[in-house]
C-alpha cells in the first residue's frame, strides 16, 4: 500500500498549484490576470475554510475594501467598485499560505511572481522585435492582450522583479535561479531603454543604492567596509569605460533609444520629477475640492493620473478610501521594520526584506499602479500578507 501524504505534503502541494495558477495570472495567459488571481485566492480560501487564521491586521484592508467599494459604485458601477473586494481576499490567502512563517519561503513565492511577471516582458520584447514593432514610438504591442500600450502599462509589472533581485542573487540556493533573474532583469532593462521606461532604470538604481547602503552600515569592520567601497568605484568605473567605448553597442543602443529622447525632453529626469511633481501638486491643489472621489481631478488635468497610489485612489474613491490605505501602507512599513529588527534573521534577509519594501513602495509613487497595473498590486498584497505572519510568529516566539 502506498504511503499516504501528511498535511504539511498536501498543503505543500496545494500551495505549489495555487503558485502555478498566480504565476499564468500574472503572465495575464488570456487578459483575464485580475479575475484569475482573485480567483485562485478565494477558492484556496474556500478549500482551507476550517484552518484561516485572520490576525488583527486583516481590518485595515477589509477596511480599505469596503470604502473603496461604496465610493466607486455610485460613479462607476459594480464591476470597477467589486475588483477592490478582492484585496483582503489576497492578503488573507498570503496569511494563511504554508510558506509564510519564513522569510525563505516568503521570497520564494515572490520570486515566482515576479519571474512570471517578467516572462511577459520578455515575451512582449520578443514578439515586438519579431514583428517589427516600431519601439521608439514609446508603445508596443501586448503579445496576450493583441493591444497596444503604453510603457507604464507593461514595464510596471517587471520593478516586481527588482525588488526581489537581492534575494535571488545573495540568498537563493539555486543558482539557476540567480543567473535567470540576472538575464531577466538584464533583458527587461535593455527592453525599458528601448520604449523609454525611465521608472525601470530609476528602480534598479536605487534597488543597488538601498542594497549597498544597508549591506555598508551593517559590516562589521572598517576593513570590509573600505573594501566595498573601492569595490563600488571600480566596478563603476568600469561600467562607465565600457559604455563610454561603445561595448557591444550599448551606448548607440541608448542613444537611439526612446529612452534617450524622453529624458532629453525632461531635463534627464529619470523620475520625470518636472511634470509627475507638477500632476501630484495639481491633485494636492483639489485635495478638499473633491473629497469623495468620481475621477473628479484627473477629468481636471486631461486626463491624467497623479501617478501616485494613494493619490490616483483618493480621486477614484474619495478621502475616507485614502486614509484608509494611508493606515494599511503604515501597517506594512512598520511590520517590516520589525522583522527588520528580529535578531533570528540574517544579515542578507534582512537586507532582502528592507529593499523589496522600499523598492515596491518607490513604484507606488511613480505610477497608477491600482489603474495601470493592478496584478502588481495583487502581488504585493499577497507577499504583505505572509510578511505579516512572520511578524505574528516572531511575536510568540515561534519564528
Amino acid at each position: 500500500m502506498a504511503a499516504q501524504k501528511t498535511v504539511p505534503e498536501i498543503r505543500k502541494n496545494e500551495q505549489n498549484i495555487l503558485l502555478f495558477l498566480l504565476m499564468l495570472a500574472v503572465m495575464g495567459i488570456g487578459s483575464v490576470g485580475f479575475g484569475l488571481f482573485s480567483a485562485v485566492c478565494t477558492a484556496f480560501l474556500f478549500m482551507n475554510g476550517k484552518n484561516l487564521r485572520l490576525p488583527g491586521n486583516f481590518i485595515l484592508p477589509v477596511l480599505f475594501s469596503v470604502l473603496c467599494f461604496f465610493f466607486v459604485f455610485p460613479d462607476s458601477g459594480i464591476l470597477p467598485a467589486a475588483k477592490f473586494l478582492a484585496v483582503p481576499l489576497i492578503w488573507i490567502t498570503g496569511y494563511n499560505l504554508p510558506e509564510s512563517g519564513n522569510i525563505g519561503g516568503i521570497f520564494r513565492t515572490a520570486s515566482v511572481l515576479a519571474f512570471g511577471m517578467a516572462f511577459r516582458v520578455l515575451g512582449n520584447f520578443i514578439y515586438n522585435i519579431a514583428i517589427g514593432t516600431e519601439l521608439s514610438s514609446g508603445r508596443s504591442l501586448d503579445i496576450f492582450s493583441g493591444k497596444y500600450s503604453a510603457v507604464t502599462g507593461q514595464i510596471v509589472n517587471a520593478t516586481f522583479l527588482i525588488a526581489v533581485l537581492y534575494w535571488i542573487i545573495f540568498c537563493s540556493k539555486r543558482k539557476i535561479f540567480a543567473v535567470s533573474g540576472v538575464f531577466l532583469w538584464i533583458f527587461a532593462g535593455i527592453y525599458s531603454v528601448l520604449i523609454g521606461s525611465r521608472s525601470f532604470i530609476a528602480l534598479s538604481m536605487l534597488m543597488i543604492f538601498l542594497a549597498f547602503l544597508l549591506w555598508f552600515f551593517g559590516a562589521k569592520g572598517a576593513g570590509r567596509k573600505i573594501f566595498a567601497v573601492l569595490m563600488l568605484i571600480f566596478l563603476s568605473g568600469i561600467f562607465a569605460a565600457l559604455f563610454s567605448s561603445d561595448f557591444l553597442g550599448t551606448k548607440s543602443l541608448y542613444e537611439n533609444s526612446y529612452l534617450f529622447r524622453r529624458l532629453e525632453i525632461h531635463g534627464n529626469s529619470l523620475f520625470g520629477a518636472g511634470s509627475r511633481l507638477l500632476l501630484k501638486a495639481k491633485y494636492l491643489e483639489n485635495f478638499f475640492r473633491f473629497p469623495f472621489g468620481g475621477n473628479h481631478i484627473k477629468n481636471e488635468v486631461a486626463g491624467n493620473y497623479a501617478h501616485d497610489l494613494w493619490l490616483d485612489i483618493f480621486d477614484e474613491a474619495g478621502i475616507f478610501a485614502f486614509f484608509a490605505l494611508v493606515l494599511f501602507s503604515l501597517s506594512s512599513l512598520l511590520r517590516m521594520r520589525r522583522i527588520y529588527l528580529l535578531p533570528e534573521i540574517g544579515r542578507n534577509e534582512k537586507i532582502s526584506g528592507a529593499v523589496f519594501t522600499l523598492v515596491i513602495f518607490a513604484q507606488f509613487f511613480l505610477e497608477p499602479i491600482w489603474q495601470g497595473a493592478p496584478l502588481f498590486f495583487c502581488a504585493f498584497l499577497l507577499i504583505d500578507g505572509m510578511f505579516e505572519k512572520s511578524a505574528f510568529l516572531a511575536e510568540k516566539g515561534r519564528f
